[in-house]
């Protein structure tokens, strides 16, 4: 069984994390001890919230306490501020330069005081809004879209085909057929693809009903290269090569995996390389593509979830991991899961919410809990498989 700690300040709860049902039996000794320690932590140290600059310091705090109650080999750490704040915050040139000083401020303090051998990697530049897509008034149902990509369903008329494809921001549409076609797809991808992806131009986003109600000013860039640091040897040529990384490495050395979100080319402080950020004209969008794409090591049509896909049908009183949003089930193979077979520990703590725990798959994970950037409190996974 795999657990999980919620914590809202007032009170805290143990749950099954795939069942979500309370924990009342009595739990062994190894994962009473993690559990215990988990508490702790989060219980001390609640989640500033993602808004508060504060929340950079959280992260790495906890990383710190965590690696001196848990000692891990090989630790996950993710800081979203960038990306959350520079999305939606009006910042000057000077507020965001003095947040990047401020979150590689943080990397640097983490490292200084632990030891670990690096791999950072920002996950991509930012750029301000140029447009939206506007799809609120097509007869075809429309999924909720992020930034770059939306799922389309229902489309048959080729006059609407011509004329969604010569829509102002829109820089392709693709059916569900050559996609496939084009890309290969696993088994539980390609079962919810929808019947088409929209794709946004550079410095254009979605406008949809049910869209966020929050006025973003910044969108994902189509960051086809991305910056990483590391000392070890290991060439890193694209996103999915940094977890045989870790893995070839976290046997020898202590390993922290840290991700950068928001933050790429422009920004990234440091000497660096460039790795790919793409599958083909597929560029990653700082969600759980990204996320997933570290943690197993396989491009994101190889994982469960394609963008703009109808979670909510699969949303039933008895879905699993009901705690992890539209996630339907833990991620086998992650860094943490194969290094707990070899016996090697593994920590991780992010302010990124579910997808800390689901690309890590550490033995123990602290994470905020958030949706839409409304701070529900602070979460803590204790994997055992």
């Amino acid at each position: 069984m795999n657990y999980a700690v919620l914590d809202v300040r007032e009170w805290d709860i143990t749950i099954d994390l795939e069942r979500g049902t309370p924990i009342t039996g009595e739990i062994p000794g190894p994962e009473k001890r993690r559990l215990q320690l988990a508490r702790r932590l989060i219980k001390d140290h609640p989640y500033p919230g993602d808004f508060a600059l504060e929340s950079m310091e959280w992260v790495t705090d906890g990383a710190l306490r965590l690696w001196k109650a848990y000692d891990p080999t090989f630790m996950f750490i993710s800081y979203a501020q960038p990306q959350i704040l520079g999305g939606v915050v009006d910042m000057t040139t000077a507020d965001w330069r003095r947040l990047i000083d401020r979150q590689f401020q943080n990397v640097d303090r983490f490292l200084a005081e632990s030891g670990f051998t690096p791999i950072i990697i920002g996950l991509g530049d930012l750029v301000p809004i140029e447009g939206y897509v506007d799809l609120s008034s097509w007869d075809s149902y429309v999924r909720k879209p992020d930034r770059l990509y939306a799922g389309l369903y229902g489309l048959e008329d080729e006059d609407d085909f011509s004329r969604l494809t010569n829509t102002p921001g829109v820089e392709r549409l693709i059916s569900k057929e050559d996609f496939i076609a084009n890309f290969g797809a696993g088994k539980d991808f390609a079962r919810r693809l929808p019947d088409y992806l929209v794709i946004a131009k550079e410095g254009h986003t979605f406008k949809t009903m049910g869209g966020s109600p929050r006025m973003g000013l910044k969108t994902v860039a189509r960051n086809w290269r991305i910056p990483v640091y590391t000392p070890l040897d290991d060439a890193i040529q694209s996103i999915v090569d940094v977890n045989e990384v870790v893995l070839r490495n976290a046997g020898k050395e202590r390993i922290a995996l840290i991700v950068l979100d928001g933050i790429g080319i422009e920004d990234f402080q440091g000497p660096h390389e460039l790795c790919a950020n793409n599958f083909h004209w597929y560029t990653y969008s700082q969600g759980d593509d990204s996320y997933l794409a570290l943690g197993t090591g396989k491009h994101f049509q190889f994982n469960d979830y394609p963008p703009g896909w109808l979670s909510f049908v699969e949303d039933p009183e008895d879905k699993r991991c009901p705690h992890d949003g539209y996630i339907t089930r833990l991620v086998p193979d992650s860094i943490g899961s194969v290094l707990r077979k070899q016996g090697i520990s593994s920590g991780a703590v992010g302010s990124r919410s579910t997808f800390t725990h689901l690309a890590s798959g550490a033995d123990i994970c602290v994470e905020c809990c958030c949706c839409d950037l409304y701070n529900y409190g602070t979460k803590a996974v204790i994997y055992t498989t």
